[in-house]
């Protein structure tokens, strides 16, 4: 009976600090998050090792993409809610009228 309960105890004390140490851990991560004239709206990840980030700077939002080797600024985002503008969709027309534009490939992978 003796070692349940230092079996018991023993566990309790392991979850305890696992708890801890993940608190510890999320507030760290969520602090570096947001600074005093930088905040990070908002991350998406587009490929294994890039990013699309929205960022305020000083009032300004900043859209970034993000790799391993670089950082590049894509767009200043116009509008105080954080939306991006899309841009305007290609005209209509028939995929048929537009297929000759890129030319023809035979079975030998020729273009004609």
């Amino acid at each position: 009976m003796d070692l349940l309960v230092q079996v018991v105890l023993a566990s309790a004390v392991v979850l305890g600090l696992a708890y801890a140490s993940l608190r510890l851990l999320n507030g760290a991560m969520s602090g570096r998050m947001t600074g005093r004239n930088l905040k990070v709206i908002e991350a998406v990840a587009v490929g294994r090792r890039a990013q699309v980030v929205l960022v305020e700077a000083r009032g300004k939002q900043l859209l970034l993409g993000v790799t391993d080797t670089s950082v590049a600024l894509l767009r200043e985002v116009e509008g105080e809610d954080g939306n991006v503008p899309i841009a305007d969709p290609p005209p209509a027309g028939n995929f048929a009228d537009w297929l000759p534009r890129f030319g023809r490939r035979d079975d030998s992978g020729d273009s004609r």
